[in-house]
């Protein structure tokens, strides 16, 4: 079983939930860690979902569903999850105001697309259609993004070519 945890923005906390596929419903669900008293607790409502980020201003938890790769956001405010984006989406991160969650986002079979979505308004908007090279990635394409907000993606340059390399002793 594996988990993605994310540290609050003060570091007294540390929200976790397992990627555990296979588990139960009730396995898979998001918990915060309290580093001073060492309490574990489970988010109200989080059953199903993984992938767990805090947002910069301690405002919000952004996850994913298990079942659909939705995105969804808990606001410790209202104590309540709702759903950012009816779609599948992957590999969120949090813009540095907490207005935006970035993500890769399907928009059609074997079609997807960079966008973020804003959390106020659930309005999704294009940054970068990713159709016009093959992406690689270690366990499946993916995408990172920098501190700036900028996408980072990895192209795929299989070659059939092969190398030899000599080297001088």
């Amino acid at each position: 079983m594996l988990f993605r945890s994310n540290w609050s923005p003060d570091g007294k906390r540390l929200a976790f939930a397992p990627n555990y596929p296979e588990g139960s419903k009730e396995q898979q669900h998001v918990s915060i860690l309290n580093l001073e008293t060492g309490a574990i607790e489970t988010v109200p409502g989080s059953e199903n979902l993984f992938s767990v980020r805090w947002s910069p201003d301690g405002k919000w938890l952004a996850a994913l569903t298990y079942d659909r790769f939705w995105p969804v956001v808990y606001s410790f405010g209202t104590q309540k999850w709702s759903v950012l984006r009816q779609g599948a989406a992957g590999f969120p991160r949090w813009s540095k105001d907490s207005r935006y969650l970035y993500c890769q986002i399907q928009i059609g079979p074997g079609q997807s697309e960079l966008a973020r979505i804003e959390v106020a308004t659930r309005k999704v908007e294009e940054i970068h259609k990713v159709t016009e090279f093959a992406r690689e990635g270690v366990l499946f394409p993916g995408v990172s993004w920098t501190p700036d907000d900028e996408p980072i993606v990895l192209k795929d340059l299989t070659t059939s070519q092969v190398y030899r390399i000599d080297r001088d002793r």
